[in-house]
């Protein structure tokens, strides 16, 4: 997996000043059923939609701040009976290295793992 970001110090976390807001969103173009049709997680839909547009808003009103959403990918684990792509090993890499980006990095911005995909 190509990784647009580099974190593999996570020290790095400790020692530096972040400004930085990360939510972990969901990407709702992807729902099964789509987003009109998933009635059955029709609140999880709901607040991860409103987390997205929060993002935007965070973004807007501190520019000084690097505010974005990532959806961290789909990680096995046991309530999905390991079933998905990402063991938990790999699957912090993505949101540690968006919430270290630089200071002049991008922000509003969502991350479907580590692309920007429009919402």
């Amino acid at each position: 997996m190509g990784h647009m970001f580099s974190a593999k110090d996570p020290s790095v976390l400790i020692v530096r000043t972040v400004k930085r807001v990360l939510n972990l969103g969901e990407n709702l173009k992807g729902l099964p059923g789509g987003w009109n049709e998933n009635v059955e997680n029709a609140s999880y839909t709901v607040a991860k939609a409103a987390l997205n547009a929060y993002t935007k808003v965070l973004a807007k009103n501190f520019p000084h701040f690097r505010a974005n959403s990532i959806c961290p990918g789909y990680v096995k684990t046991d309530i999905n009976h390991n079933t998905d792509i990402l063991s938990v090993d790999d699957a912090p890499e993505n949101p540690v290295s968006l919430a270290l980006l630089p200071e002049n990095g991008p922000s509003g911005l969502f991350f479907g793992l580590d692309e920007v995909v429009p919402f």
